[in-house]
């Protein structure tokens, strides 16, 4: 369906996240999607090997992100002003 997503981490045991918002983009916006086919990433067992080695995200990081998507990200989105959500 496309637009912007939101999901809530993910779920015990590896399961899918849920998805808390899903909202679509403004009309007048676009979105440049650049990959570099030339580099292949993780995946699969590799990948969460790779994760599980990342150090603890800090709490009060965690709480500030979450601030800033939901009081002005997702807000810009839906009110159409592209400088906050940038």
């Amino acid at each position: 369906q496309g637009g912007l997503l939101l999901d809530g981490g993910p779920g015990p045991g590896g399961t899918p996240a849920p998805v808390l918002a899903r909202l679509d983009f403004p009309a007048a916006w676009r979105v440049l999607l650049v990959l570099d086919e030339r580099i292949d990433g993780l995946r699969g067992a590799a990948e969460r090997a790779a994760m599980d080695q990342l150090a603890p995200f800090p709490r009060e990081l965690a709480a500030d992100l979450c601030h800033q998507v939901l009081l002005k990200v997702l807000p810009a989105v839906i009110e159409q002003r592209f400088e906050p959500f940038a």
